[in-house]
This record gives structure tokens, sequence and C-alpha cells, in this order.
């Protein structure tokens, strides 16, 4: 897997050295054209698929091969009272498509160290800022909010950050509940990724 994988990386240098594939330098150059989300679309079939396909306002930056994962966890709680928690808003369209999903019964709060996210959300769906690094402030959202059914740590993608939100926040996730966190950005073998152009990974709607 690792001899593929620098195998692709240096042939991927090779055409943009040589003019043949233009470099990315952005969240961008990961979105789907449209044709791709035409042939996403044509083949997609749970519901996680359909409500992100259904994202027309604010774009919702996932990585495509990571609804399947989603649709397989946390499907049981669809159309459910349920706290759902979020660390990452960036431009809102997650927050959004997850209301599409879980429904009108959901709490759904994203938090952000981004204080311009707090205007990237519409009601009911809560943005509070601060640090998913920061103990107090996550002990704050669970005192406000009580503890969450399902958490998604989408945030920095930073390893320490990550292990902060961890320890503050695993102990108060509800008996049977589920924690996901998002792939570290901050390992060398990650950072590679961000030279792919991979067709199925992105936001359908860009950054």
């Amino acid at each position: 897997m690792q001899l593929r994988h620098h195998l692709y990386r240096a042939v991927e240098r090779a055409r943009i050295a040589a003019g043949i594939r233009k470099p990315i330098t952005g969240m961008a150059d990961f979105a789907l054209t449209p044709d791709e989300i035409a042939e996403l679309r044509a083949i997609s079939t749970n519901g996680i698929h359909k409500v992100f396909f259904e994202s027309r306002q604010r774009p919702v930056h996932k990585w495509f091969h990571y609804l399947d994962i989603y649709e397989t966890y946390l499907a049981k709680y669809r159309d459910k009272p349920l706290f759902f928690l979020e660390i990452g808003v960036m431009d809102g369209g997650s927050l959004d498509m997850w209301r599409r999903y879980f429904g009108g019964s959901a709490t759904i709060v994203g938090i952000d160290i981004d204080p311009t996210c707090a205007t990237r959300v519409d009601p009911p769906n809560i943005v509070r800022i601060g640090s998913q690094a920061d103990p107090e402030f996550l002990r704050n959202i669970v005192d406000e909010f009580g503890a969450p059914d399902v958490m998604l740590d989408d945030g920095s993608h930073i390893g320490h950050h990550q292990r902060a939100s961890f320890d503050a926040l695993f102990p108060f996730l509800k008996e049977g509940g589920t924690m996901t966190t998002v792939m570290r950005f901050d390992l060398p073998k990650v950072r590679g990724m961000r030279e792919w152009r991979v067709p199925v990974n992105g936001s359908p709607f860009g950054a």
C-alpha cells in the first residue's frame, strides 16, 4: 500500500512538473465536477448520500467515501430526539446536512474557533464559539446542552487537539452513543494527500 501511494505521488508530481495537470492549491481543487456529481447521484442509494447531494446553499466539506461510514453508524439515530455535537463548522453546510439527516427532533450544535462561523447557521441549529482544545469550553457545552448522543470531530484535524476533545467529551458521551474523529492532517503521510486529486472526494458545491 505504501509503495503504491509513493508511486502515485511521484507520478502526480511528474505530471504537474510537465504541465499535464495543475497543482492542487486549496479546498476547491477537491470539489466534485458537475459530471462527477451526476455520476455519484446516479449510484447513491442511502440516506446520507441523499441529504449530501441536496446541499444547495452553504458548502458541505466532506470526504465522499466517509458518507457510507456515517450511514453505517448514525442511521439508527434518524428521526429521534438526540443531541448531535459537531466540532468544526467552517461554512456551515455540514450542520444543514445533519439537520436534514437527523430530522426536526434533533438538537444540533456546532463549535468552532472562528467567530464568523456564528453567522453561518440557521435555527434551530446552534453554533458556539470556542476551541476544541479548551476543556472548560467543552464542559460548558455539556452543561448547556447535556450529554451528547453523537459527537463528530471534524475540526482542526490536529492530533493533540483531537486528544484534548476526546479526553474532555468522551466521559460525558451517553451510554451507547457514538464518537467519530475524522483523520489527522498533521501526520506526514496524510499531508501528502493534499497533492492527490481523487474524483470522488470533496464537496459537491466546492469550497
